[in-house]
C-alpha cells in the first residue's frame, strides 16, 4: 500500500472521528482504532461515538457541514482509495457509535 494512499485514508477517517467527538457535550469522546492484515488484505476500523443514530444513504452519510458543497470529500477519498486496492469501505451507525470499515488488498 503506498504510503500517501494509506495516510489519506487514515488522516481523512481520524479527522471525521475527532469532528464528531469535538460536537459531543459529554466525556465520552472515545475513538477506536484497530487495523489488522488477515489473507492479504489491510482491514482497519475505526469507531467513535455520534450525538443520534441516523440512516446512511446509500454508502455514505449526508454532510453535517454548512456547506455542503465544499465538504464531505473525506469519505470519497477513502472509497476511492479503497477502491484502488480492490477493497471495500463501509460506513454504518448503531447505538450512537459511527464505524468506518475498510479493507485494502496488499499484493
Amino acid at each position: 500500500i503506498d504510503n500517501v494512499d494509506l495516510c489519506i485514508a487514515l488522516g481523512n477517517a481520524v479527522d471525521n472521528a475527532i469532528e464528531a467527538c469535538e460536537k459531543l457535550s459529554g466525556t465520552d469522546k472515545i475513538v477506536d482504532i484497530s487495523a489488522n492484515y488477515q489473507q492479504s488484505h489491510f482491514i482497519l476500523i475505526i469507531k467513535n461515538p455520534v450525538s443520534e443514530d441516523y440512516a446512511i444513504n446509500g454508502s455514505f452519510p449526508e454532510t453535517t457541514k454548512a456547506d455542503p458543497l465544499k465538504h464531505g470529500f473525506g469519505l470519497s477519498n477513502i472509497k476511492r482509495i479503497a477502491d484502488k486496492y480492490d477493497g471495500d469501505m463501509s460506513v454504518e451507525v448503531n447505538d450512537c457509535i459511527f464505524t468506518l470499515y475498510l479493507v485494502l488488498k496488499v499484493n
